[in-house]
């Protein structure tokens, strides 16, 4: 985590996210067939991120979709949904789980709205989510998430079209 918020990585790298999310997808299908859950892959055209580092954003994505089967229900559905913004402004890149939600006091900063709990979850330290974070923010990257008791969580990624650094 030190060497992400002092940002010791490289950002030179150019890479197509319909690629990168494909390969997240390829380590995935061990996780789903554990967990016993489904996952919707679909990514509308692609998006191509400029001046990141290709390691970190599948750590960012990896992260958020194991998150989503770990932390679900038997018989339960991730999806992840990839779309230019609506706004024009970028691409939007989704993780959305069927599973319990996830308690605010486990989310990372203010970019949230929830109302869930996990009761019987076992202990986590939640650096995965914070390291979601730190990454998003190193590639100007904005993450928010909605959690919802019983319905599941969405997390959402608006990829800028031209990074600002």
């Amino acid at each position: 985590m030190m060497q992400l918020e002092n940002e010791l990585f490289f950002r030179t790298e150019t890479i197509s996210l319909q690629e990168l999310t494909a390969a997240v997808v390829d380590d995935l299908y061990e996780l789903l067939t554990q967990y016993h859950v489904t996952l919707e892959y679909t990514v509308e055209s692609d998006f191509t991120v400029h001046r990141c580092n290709r390691s970190l954003l599948f750590t960012l994505v990896y992260n958020l979709a194991t998150n989503a089967i770990k932390y679900n229900h038997p018989g339960g559905q991730v999806h992840l949904l990839g779309q230019p913004a609506p706004s024009g402004q970028g691409y939007l890149l989704e993780v959305h789980d069927t599973g319990p939600g996830i308690a605010c006091a486990q989310l990372p900063y203010n970019s949230r709205s929830c109302n869930a709990e996990r009761p019987g979850e076992p202990a986590h330290s939640g650096i995965g989510l914070a390291m979601a974070w730190t990454i998003a923010e190193l590639h100007q990257i904005f993450i928010s998430v909605d959690s919802h008791k019983g319905v599941g969580s969405s997390f959402r990624l608006l990829f800028p079209n031209v990074p600002r650094f």
